[in-house]
């Protein structure tokens, strides 16, 4: 099924363009997206095509860019997980 086991509950920091940034704790799994939508979801100048989220895999930081816009026009998608110690940075559209 794709869902990581680890110990729960796991923090996470959410920043950038939502309505309201904050480190957040979670006692279930939980997606990129369900974690964004938690703090508020998106501004409107927020864009979802380009979610950066960082992650401390065996003491180097790894940074990925996830594109949420295919879920949020509702076609399947494979759920991405948070893990302990993430942090989630939701950029500002440049108009």
């Amino acid at each position: 099924t794709g869902v990581q086991t680890c110990a729960l509950p796991i923090s996470v920091t959410i920043s950038g363009a939502v309505a309201k940034p904050d480190r957040l704790s979670f006692d279930r799994p939980t997606t990129v997206l369900q974690a964004i939508m938690q703090a508020g979801g998106a501004t409107p100048f927020g864009n979802l095509k380009a979610v950066r989220l960082i992650r401390t895999v065996k003491g180097t930081e790894q940074s990925e860019v996830l594109d949420l816009t295919p879920t949020l026009r509702g076609e399947a998608t494979k759920p991405f997980y948070v893990r302990d110690g993430d942090v989630i940075f939701v950029p500002q559209s440049l108009f």
